[in-house]
């Protein structure tokens, strides 16, 4: 039986860690459960399963096990493989437990195939490092485990060095891009002088190393001017590509916070003076960062004018302050700042559900109408009820002045009043009044039925009647003073009467008012008769 390196085995648990309890494969969720040293079959070759232990004298031994029988014999197929030392052949079983025994030959490992097939070991450190799933969430790690692969088969290699490089890089001094960019010649090159890139020119995003030039600064001091909070450093960190998403929300675009051909579009055209650009300004002012001029003055908004809506940066203005003072007086509690922030677009909401409109949080026309015509309703009824005159009658709707207005009348209809419609006969004059009743028999209006007037006093008509009230059996003439129907008449009637007129002439003009507020009274519904 071959024996394995410990040079192997220690490496491979360095990098697979142990696990005394079976976990499931982070890919899949499920099968292959994985056991010991990254164990996933058992020494007698079944499936390692869900809750199954082990220790660690027995992952040891199951390791072993593997080395020899499954990954150890096809290495020695590698046409190098019997000249290489323990540090060579350890590297090349970590690699081949990772990836797989029958990683060499294959079409996926063609580089790393012609450098151990042809002994090329200048060039081993660069073919370990290709295999390490680039731009993946696990490429940091591999990345450590083929560089620290790389640097034992190395070490046991003559004329052969580990780049610095690559120990930057396992010290931590270094990011995998500027691992890359250094490890073919094994020192690092001379920076590149940094061009100057113009507003437009690039794509920006957060990238290692983090991009930096006039062109992250003019879009910070962009986002700036439009009160999106943000560091104008001139670096395009995580705190730029927060800003960018914030500001590519309030425009209504993908929030990636990448800096792309429309996000740019949308930043140059919002930027005012051509500041974007800035060449001739910053060299007017010597090579200095030209100071953005103040923003103008905020709109003055008036209620209605605009939606009203959370945005960022938040609205601000007089027609907020009027939304939630209207929201207020319609018992919707909401701060009163004028300021758009979340609780006043949850309080539209609230206000949208209680009059049937759409509840997303948007004062538009509809829902503007709606709450400007529910604060002028409630001053109007407000006033009401304290019989008070509404403030503004003229902008009530029809239905609105019908509701607010009083009734005319039931039986008093203003129009002429109608001539009596009998004759008046005078045969009784001379008989004194004693408080007879009017009756329908007879042919014109009895004498009887008239009151005594007194020739040296205006008013001279009883205050009360002792009369019965009037009924379907009983007919009475009723108390001229205590009838609504029949006060018009009285008024009449005394108006036109003088003391020195004649007393017939005065009875006749009585008689004529006491026919026409008959003949109306006759036309009233019943209901109203009966209570004259």
């Amino acid at each position: 039986m071959a024996t394995i390196p410990q040079q192997a085995i220690d490496l491979i648990k360095q990098f697979e860690g142990f696990a005394s309890a079976a976990y499931p494969d982070p890919l899949s969720g499920g099968e292959p459960y994985t056991i010991g040293y990254g164990s996933t079959r058992k020494a007698d070759g079944s499936k390692v399963r869900l809750g199954e232990t082990i220790t660690e004298a027995e992952a040891t031994r199951l390791l072993l096990l593997k080395l020899e029988n499954q990954f150890l014999p096809p290495q020695t197929r590698i046409p190098t493989w019997a000249g290489m030392n323990d540090a060579q052949r350890s590297a090349i079983l970590s690699f081949a437990y990772n990836l797989g025994a029958a990683f060499y030959g294959s079409s996926d490992f063609q580089t790393l195939t012609r450098v151990l097939r042809d002994g090329q070991w200048q060039d081993i450190e660069r073919a370990f490092s290709l295999y390490r799933n680039p731009n993946s969430n696990v490429e940091l790690g591999l990345l450590r485990r083929r560089l620290t692969e790389a640097k034992l088969f190395l070490s046991g290699t003559p004329g052969v060095a580990f780049s610095a490089a690559g120990q930057q890089f396992l010290d931590g001094r270094l990011s995998i891009q500027d691992y890359l960019a250094r490890r073919s010649t094994g020192a690092p090159p001379p920076p590149p002088p940094p061009k100057d890139y113009e507003p437009g020119d690039r794509t920006l995003a957060l990238n290692q190393p983090f991009l930096r030039g006039k062109d992250v600064q003019a879009l910070q001091d962009a986002l700036g001017r439009k009160g999106i909070a943000i560091s104008r450093d001139g670096v395009f960190g995580p705190g730029t590509e927060a800003a960018v998403k914030t500001f590519q929300r309030a425009n209504n675009l993908t929030d990636d916070g990448v800096v792309g051909p429309v996000t740019w579009a949308q930043v140059l055209q919002q930027t005012s003076g051509g500041q974007a650009s800035g060449q001739a300004s910053g060299q007017a002012s010597g090579g200095q960062t030209p100071v953005s001029p103040p923003p103008p003055p905020p709109k003055s908004y008036d209620p209605g004018d605009r939606s009203l809506s959370l945005s960022q940066p938040l609205l601000q203005g007089k027609d907020v302050k009027a939304a939630q003072d209207a929201l207020n007086q319609q018992g919707i509690t909401v701060g009163s700042d004028g300021v758009f922030g979340p609780g006043t677009e949850a309080a539209v909401k609230a206000f949208q559900r209680a009059n049937n409109l759409t509840d997303d949080g948007v004062v538009g026309p509809v829902t503007w109408a709606r709450l400007l015509k529910s604060v002028f309703l409630l001053r109007v009824n407000r006033s009401t009820v304290l019989k008070l005159r509404p403030e503004d009658q003229g902008q009530l709707s029809d239905g609105e002045k019908q509701a607010i207005a009083p009734a005319p009348p039931t039986c008093w209809p203003p129009t002429p009043m109608p001539a009596p419609p009998r004759a008046i006969s005078t045969a009784t004059s001379n008989v004194p009044f004693k408080g007879r009743a009017l009756r329908a028999s007879t042919p014109g209006l009895s004498m009887a039925a008239m009151p005594r007037w007194n020739l040296k006093e205006k008013s001279s008509i009883p205050a009360k009647s002792n009369r019965p009230p009037l009924s379907s059996t009983s007919p009475v003439t009723p108390s001229l003073s205590r009838a609504p129907l029949l006060r018009p008449c009285y008024r009449a009637a005394k108006s036109t009467m003088s003391p020195k007129a004649n007393v017939l002439n005065s009875i006749a003009t009585l008689s004529k008012m006491l026919g026409a507020a008959l003949a109306v009274t006759s036309k009233c519904p019943s209901s109203t008769k009966g209570t004259i």
